[in-house]
Parts: structure tokens; sequence; C-alpha cells
């Protein structure tokens, strides 16, 4: 490859990712950055553990209030933690903080994109089972129809809240097919 055609590719690349960034809709990268899924992982798919898993899920949701004053993110996850484990007593609770890719999912009109999100996993036991998940920041575990108001109370402007809410799909998907070819 020569050094103009090498120069010619660095060029093109910056240019579509200059692009991506002019063509987002507004507010929809700054998802990725604010928005906290909580994901729970069952230790089996037998009804007994199923239920566990129900019984954690429902004593976070019963303490969402509780727990949305909380802004320290490692207190918040500590007191997840001791919740699950008090809602299932014997059982061995992990949490696991990183990053997963989420499919497209709407909250009463309310729509998150597709995408790799901030994640906060609560593991039962093995957590080879069934899970549950739902969006803990903003606080939209409580109600769907409380999704649109927790939206705007996170200080989002009106545009980022109306990329929740009025997008019915995916607008623009940047690929490098070049990339794709070679399986990167």
């Amino acid at each position: 490859m020569t050094k103009r055609n090498l120069i010619s590719c660095i060029c093109l690349v910056a240019l579509t990712v200059l692009a991506a960034d002019l063509f987002m809709p507004r507010g929809e990268k700054e998802i990725y950055d604010n928005v906290v899924r909580l994901h729970i992982l069952a230790d089996s798919d037998s009804d007994e553990d199923q239920a566990v898993k129900l019984t954690v899920r429902d004593a976070i949701i019963e303490s969402a209030g509780y727990l949305n004053g909380i802004s320290d993110f490692a207190y918040l996850r500590e007191e997840i933690v001791r919740i699950a484990s008090e809602a299932a007593p014997g059982e061995r609770i992990s949490s696991e903080y990183g990053e997963e890719y989420y499919d497209t999912i709407e909250y009463d009109g309310v729509s998150f994109p597709a995408g790799t999100y901030k994640s906060l996993r609560i593991v039962i036991g093995s957590g080879e089972g069934h899970n549950w998940w739902c969006v803990l920041f903003p606080p939209l575990c409580l109600s769907a129809a409380t999704a649109r108001d927790a939206l705007g109370g996170t200080g989002m402007t009106e545009d980022e809240v109306n990329v929740f809410t009025k997008s019915k799909s995916i607008k623009y998907r940047f690929r490098f097919r070049l990339l794709e070819l070679f399986g990167l």
C-alpha cells in the first residue's frame, strides 16, 4: 500500500467518524453514558431458582425510592447486593459492574436503542438461569408509566428525552464494510 493510499484511508475513516457525530440524533450518544441497566441472573431455570430471582427483583423494586436517593454508585451497588442477599437468605449473591449489549426495549412509549450500556449484574448462585433486567438509572424499574417523568428528572434536555420517547427504530447504523469483510 502506498503512502498516499494509507493517508487517504486514514482521512476517510476520520471523515466517517466526524460525519457519524454530525448525523447521529441529538442526545443519542449520551444515552449510553448516562444509563445504567440492572441485570439479575437466576442460579438455574428451575421453578425454585426462578422464584428466588423474582423475589430478589421485587425486593429491589420495593426499595427503588430509597435507592434513587443514593448518588455514590459504589454504595448503591453495595445496597443492591445487601437487599438481594436479604431477599434470598442462604443464596450466594455476587455483583458485576461493566458493559453489556442490550437489544432495543420499550417502556410505555420510552424506547431505549440497542447498544452497549453500563450494567450492574446481580448473579444468584451460578447465574446460569433465565434473567430479568430493567433500567436502574434513570429509575425505570419502578413503573413503565413513570418512565417519561423519570427521564425528565435526570436533567436531560427535551431533545435527549425525545431520543428515548419518539424513536421507533434505529435511525443510523454506521458500519465499515472493509472491516466486516475481514471479520474485524
